[in-house]
This record gives C-alpha cells, sequence and structure tokens, in this order.
C-alpha cells in the first residue's frame, strides 16, 4: 500500500470520527433539550461516556474481525493435528496441576455445564444469528443513494433522521422473539450460575466467620492488654474491634485454603480424566497404538495423574510458576473478579 493511500485512508478514518462525533454532540444536545428537567444533569454527564464506548465499539469490532479471520485461518492450517482433542488434553492438565489455585473459575465452569450450558449456547447462537442479518442490512444501508448524487444518504440526513432510520432498520431485521428468548435464556443461566456459586461459597463463608469467632475470645483475652501498652489510650476503643476483623481474615482464609485443598482432590480427578478421554481420543484418530483405553489401563493411568496432580498442587502449596502466571493472565486476572464477588456479594 503506497503512502498517498495510508495517508487518504487515515484522512477517511478521521473524517468519519469527526462526523461521528459532531452526529453525537448534535444528539445529546437534542436530547437534552428534550428531557425533563431531572435528567438534563444526566445526559450532559453521559454524552462523554457514550462517546467512549462508540470509539471503542468502532476500533474494537474491525480488529475483533480481523483477529477471527486469523484465526480461522490458523484452525484450518492446524486441523490435521487435532486441536479439539489437543485442547482437551492441555485443559486437563492444568486441572490437574493447578486446578487448585483456580477454584472459583473451576466453579464457574462447572455450574454453567450443570445448569446452564445449553441455555447460553442457544442463546448466543440466536443473538449471532441476528447479529449477523443486522450488520448485513446496516452495511447495505449505508451504501443507499437514493438520490444519485454520489453521497451515500446516512452522510446527508440530521442526526435526529439517522438514529430514528438505525432503529428501525434494527426493528425491521431483528426477530422479537428470538432476541427475547436469547436474553431470557442468558438471564435465566446466569442466576442459576450466581446461586450456584453463592450457595457453594456461603459455607466457606460461614466456616471462616466461625473459626474467626472461635478465635476472637481467646485473642481479644491476650491481646488487648498487649495492645493497650503500645498504643495510645484515645485508641483503645477501636482495639477489640480490629481483633476481631483480624480473626475473622484469618478464619476466612483458614477456610479458603481447606476448600482450595477439597478442590485441588476434584480438580485433579477431573482434570485426569479429562486428560486420559482426550488422549485416547487423540491417539485413535492419529492411528497410534491405543492401549491406554484397553482394559484397566484408562482407570490406572487416571489414579496416577491424580496421586501427582494432588501431591503437585498440595507441595507447591498453590502456587504458580512466573511463566504460568503470564501465560494464564486472563484466567488469573478472571479468578480475582470472581474471588472478590464471592467474597463481597
Amino acid at each position: 500500500m503506497s503512502s498517498d493511500t495510508k495517508s487518504d485512508k487515515a484522512k477517511t478514518e478521521r473524517t468519519q470520527a469527526d462526523n461521528e462525533n459532531i452526529l453525537l454532540t448534535q444528539a445529546a444536545s437534542s436530547l437534552e433539550d428534550k428531557a425533563p428537567s431531572f435528567l438534563k444533569p444526566a445526559v450532559k454527564y453521559l454524552v462523554p461516556v457514550f462517546k467512549v464506548f462508540l470509539f471503542f465499539l468502532r476500533t474494537s469490532i474491525p480488529l475483533l474481525a480481523k483477529a477471527w479471520t486469523y484465526f480461522r485461518i490458523f484452525y484450518a492450517k492446524i486441523q490435521p493435528y487435532h486441536p479439539i482433542e489437543l485442547g482437551k488434553m492441555l485443559f486437563g492438565l492444568i486441572l490437574i496441576f493447578f486446578g487448585g489455585y483456580f477454584v472459583t473459575t473451576i466453579a464457574v465452569i462447572e455450574a454453567v455445564n450443570l445448569c446452564g450450558w445449553d441455555q447460553f449456547n442457544s442463546s448466543f447462537k440466536l443473538i449471532y444469528e441476528d447479529f449477523v442479518k443486522v450488520s448485513k442490512a446496516n452495511e447495505e444501508d449505508n451504501k443507499i443513494d437514493a438520490d444519485h448524487d454520489g453521497i451515500a444518504d446516512v452522510n446527508q440526513i440530521s442526526s435526529n433522521e439517522l438514529v430514528n432510520r438505525k432503529v428501525r432498520l434494527f426493528l425491521k431485521e431483528c426477530d422479537p422473539q428470538n432476541l427475547s428468548m436469547a436474553l431470557g435464556g442468558i438471564y435465566s443461566g446466569g442466576i442459576s450460575v450466581m446461586a450456584t456459586l453463592r450457595i457453594k461459597f456461603a459455607r466457606v463463608i460461614t466456616l471462616g466467620a466461625s473459626i474467626g469467632q472461635v478465635l476472637a475470645k481467646p485473642s481479644r483475652k491476650y491481646l488487648v492488654r498487649v495492645f493497650e501498652k503500645l498504643i495510645p489510650e484515645d485508641y483503645h476503643k477501636w482495639i477489640p474491634v480490629v481483633i476481631n476483623y483480624f480473626c475473622r481474615t484469618i478464619g476466612i482464609y483458614i477456610a479458603w485454603m481447606v476448600q482450595r485443598i477439597l478442590s485441588a482432590f476434584h480438580s485433579a480427578l477431573r482434570g485426569s480424566y479429562i486428560f486420559t478421554e482426550a488422549f485416547a481420543e487423540w491417539t485413535k484418530k492419529k492411528q497410534y497404538s491405543v492401549v491406554i483405553i484397553e482394559g484397566y489401563f484408562d482407570e490406572v493411568f487416571c489414579v496416577i495423574c491424580s496421586v501427582v496432580g494432588i501431591y503437585w498442587q498440595i507441595s507447591s502449596w498453590f502456587s504458580l510458576p512466573f511463566l504460568l502466571k503470564i501465560v494464564l493472565f486472563p484466567i488469573i486476572f478472571f479468578e480475582s473478579i470472581l474471588s472478590w464477588f464471592v467474597a463481597f456479594s
């Protein structure tokens, strides 16, 4: 691509962004004038947020589409290596050796698998079908030049007319029954997963609070006098409260580590089964000697993998190597968010 072509493309993108900002500002001014008085401040402050959101959509959607295209090409090239079975084997190994670290993430996966996977799968398929239809219709609508003056109609109308035109396009192309079913399925599936998580980890929080309550009584008995000698008298009233919260934190930590140990057993067993089954299927497709599925070899192999995984997790006390922390950073971040949600919801 020549430098002139790149320059023209950059100018076109800047012009499009400027037009979007102008249209958004005009629409916001119109909405602010028509909105009730108590909603005008909210409209004024939401416009910058919506601009950021619009910029994110404009920049991320083409990148995601390009990434999806490259992924499909890459996936087609690795088909001879049977990537599905290899992916299951990798997932099984992560469960075997590091499952205790991802307690809440594994709980979410199990909850989705048991309670909401069918609903989520069918719902997202319906939403994707409507998204494809609306996207194609929107691309065609952006090309329409009814007056044949060489400029698309969407670039010659006011912001209100543009909003009304796109809303009518969405209502025309989108199937309301499918959208309602999809949103209902996502909502009910999400509620089922949240309920499963809360029920499962409420026991951990309750156990931790009970342990903290048991620890608090002797701690107050011996530590209050010690802290009274170390801090000024004006702050003595805070000593029992701080000790109570400190003991509760220790209790929840103890309960959480007990849950990690139980999850290590569960994840090692589950991961061994997934890895063994995927490995057997992969060797079968590669036409290797499939000895592992004959007789009791698969059960023995599962037990060996489980024992090794449990020993590894407990001996390393659920820590991850530095390199894996980098590779698995998205999962670690997701685990942190879920842990915060479980602890404070």
